[in-house]
């Protein structure tokens, strides 16, 4: 099965080139419009809830193997499982079937932002993701393997680049390269961008231009291993990265071009310093996260965070990469890492994001749970406020307060919404694990009381009785 995707911006012009297409159909999705207006009226409500994100749009087709042809209930449930596995839970989607060409196919439309929460759904390295996923359908649904865009757009290694395997590691520098091309093009970047996002990540790009100002081609370089841009495939030559890889050129970028060949390209000392630096934003990044999660390891829906007791490390799922190992350095007091780590620009800022991501959801939960006890607790004692050594809570018109005496940190404020039967936070609460722990120990204490005067008083009836 092949697989393309694309990001975009109109709901309503892409739905209206699916819907009209010849032997067009709607065979599912999770949206309850039938006609482009109704779909795009439904994914509106979405897009207002983060306005600020430009390309909401996610269109992805996945096509069948000529001669191959399924039922629309098994196209549906492959469907459902490709927004899975690419991680739109909570995201509204439409499907499509084509009957149009020789190769049965579908087309997704689904919203980048989900529906409840407002969340962007990541774009970091979904080509390699998608065609991790394509390949797990295949298994799933027994259908002929296709090649992958990898495989069928990068040039396969020469008998003589495997016999230097073991003199120069050229083939596994080539991987390397083919996956940071992937990931620098993941946002239709132009070229110079994609240059940049190359560099930033210690790999030396450049492109040749003939004396009439004509390019020549592309060449990429990492670790002293060097490949032209057709060494690697067509997908990798400078015309090959506009039409696979959707990289945009325009003959007034070749200034800002020339200006990047002129940059020199990292050595491996800064290399070296770049991971640190990264490495140390990273690392106690992973290490709250495992420590909150009260675990030894930490999986989300793009990376898996282990930590064995000395050394961190960091996975991208997708393609099973280690991106990271470091280790804490008593002397100086931060995270070191312990060999070359592969840290890009995207995996610190989408680690970053996560991490207030994670946080904001740990707080919510924490507020589930801390505003229960509170509130119960005060309808136990039948009181409205009560104040301990250590906090104070009360009700503030409807909303329930909780209070550090120590500096007088308004850790909780909460209200109750009927309609969701749950607490909502009226301002962000800054509830800790500390707190959490004092709260479930004073909780228990009280229910322990209790049941200690209820058996108490059960004794005392059951004297009376004798």
């Amino acid at each position: 099965m092949i697989g393309k995707q694309v990001k975009g911006r109109s709901f309503r012009g892409l739905l209206n080139y699916l819907h009209e297409k010849e032997q067009a159909r709607l065979i599912g999705g999770n949206m309850a419009g039938k006609t482009p207006r109704a779909l795009a009226a439904e994914f509106r409500v979405a897009r207002e809830r983060n306005p600020r994100l430009q390309k909401a749009v996610y269109h992805a087709s996945l096509a069948l193997p000529k001669g191959e042809v399924l039922e629309d209930d098994r196209w549906c449930d492959i469907a459902d499982d490709y927004i899975a596995g690419m991680g739109f839970e909570g995201s509204q989607y439409a499907v499509y079937r084509h009957s149009d060409r020789d190769h049965d196919h579908i087309h997704i439309v689904a919203s980048r932002i989900r529906i409840l929460d407002g969340t962007t759904v990541t774009d970091s390295w979904d080509y390699p993701r998608s065609e991790k996923v394509i390949r797990e359908l295949e298994k799933q649904y027994q259908l002929t393997p296709t090649p992958s865009s990898r495989e069928r757009d990068s040039r396969a290694p020469t008998t003589g680049e495997m016999r230097r395997v073991w003199r120069t590691g050229e083939v596994g520098i080539r991987e390397l390269l083919l996956t940071q091309i992937e990931q620098a093009t993941a946002d239709s970047p132009t070229m110079p961008e994609f240059m940049n996002q190359l560099q930033a990540n210690g790999v030396n790009v450049r492109v040749g231009y003939t004396r009439t100002g004509k390019v020549k081609g592309i060449s990429y370089a990492l670790d002293g291993v060097a490949f032209s841009g057709t060494k690697l495939g067509r997908a990798y030559t400078f015309p090959g990265l506009q039409k696979h890889r959707g990289v945009r050129y325009s003959s007034d970028m070749q200034a800002a071009i020339e200006a990047i060949n002129q940059r020199p390209p990292l050595t491996a000392e800064e290399r070296w310093q770049q991971q640190q630096e990264r490495t140390q934003i990273v690392a106690p990044i992973l290490y709250q996260i495992i420590q909150s999660a009260d675990g030894m390891a930490y999986q989300g829906r793009t990376y898996a965070t282990h930590w064995d007791g000395s050394h961190l490390t960091l996975k991208r799922l997708s393609d099973d990469q280690q991106l990271m190992q470091a280790a804490w350095n008593v002397e100086t007091e931060r995270w070191e890492p312990t060999e070359l780590s592969h840290l890009g620009e995207p995996e610190v800022e989408q680690l970053q994001l996560g991490l207030k991501r994670f946080e904001q959801q740990q707080q919510q939960d924490r507020t589930q749970t801390a505003a229960a006890i509170v509130a119960d607790y005060l309808e136990r004692l039948g009181e409205d406020s009560h104040q301990g050594r250590t906090y104070e809570a009360y009700w503030e018109d409807e909303s329930l307060v909780f209070i550090r005496r120590q500096d007088q940190a308004r850790l909780m404020t909460a209200r109750w919404d009927e309609t969701a039967k749950a607490w909502e936070q009226v301002e962000p609460s800054q509830l800790q694990a500390k707190d959490m722990e004092n709260l479930n120990q004073v909780y228990q204490r009280l229910q322990a009381y209790e049941r200690e005067q209820r058996e108490q008083r059960q004794r005392q009836r059951s004297q009376l009785e004798l």
